[in-house]
């Protein structure tokens, strides 16, 4: 592998990133916080996933670089209406449920979202449903007891088991069927994440 190599994400035909040395080594050793990049490949791998489950109708993904709360609020905002119009999903990850406007947010450090995050999610579906010609309130935002890390580096670890089970569960609502327990996650469950994650950037260098 090169220093870095660049990747179009299937999940977003209209973005690529760069996989580094260092992200593919911080994934290895597994005892590191891992970059957003990897985060962002793990959505092509969920993805792919739906597909195979026969749940791409209802899965669509938000590049995580876009609700970051030092990312342009405008931008932002214009990326998840953009989203929102052109996949139509039902649920998406990270996340909105369209139907029935709520905001899912997961935390296993038990935080509660930057007010930068909240104000461009709401404005963004604000847009999105002004443009559908639709009135709707602001969303309802659910905060689920969730596995809680004993790691500082444990974050993304957390972010990919979750999103996993929720596609492989194939929920777009019923949240407590994954979540409700506050223990942490086992160790052979970020070892599963992970392999996954490392299967499939194989997939792509080989391909390259």
């Amino acid at each position: 592998m090169s220093e870095s190599i660049k990747l179009d994400l299937e999940h977003d035909r209209m973005k690529s990133l760069w996989l580094s040395q260092r992200d593919v080594m911080e994934l290895c050793m597994g005892k590191q916080e891992l970059s957003i990049t990897i985060l962002r490949l793990w959505l092509t791998y969920l993805n792919r996933l739906s597909i195979n489950v026969g749940k791409n109708d209802l899965y669509g993904f938000i590049d995580p670089c876009f609700i970051q709360s030092q990312h342009d609020p405008t931008n932002a905002e214009a990326y998840i209406q953009n989203k929102l119009s052109d996949d139509k999903k039902e649920c998406y990850l990270a996340p909105y449920h369209n139907k029935q406007n709520n905001v899912v947010f997961l935390c296993s450090l038990e935080r509660k979202p930057d007010k930068n995050i909240i104000h461009i999610v709401d404005s963004a579906l604000d847009g999105y449903h002004k443009l559908q010609g639709v009135q709707k309130k602001k969303p309802t935002w659910i905060y689920p007891i969730c596995q809680r890390q004993p790691e500082s580096y444990e974050s993304g670890y957390y972010i990919m088991i979750h999103t996993l089970n929720i596609v492989s569960a194939g929920i777009i609502n019923l949240w407590m069927k994954v979540f409700g327990n506050p223990e942490p996650f086992q160790e052979d469950e970020l070892v599963n994440v992970r392999q996954r994650c490392a299967s499939l950037i194989l997939d792509f260098i080989q391909g390259v």
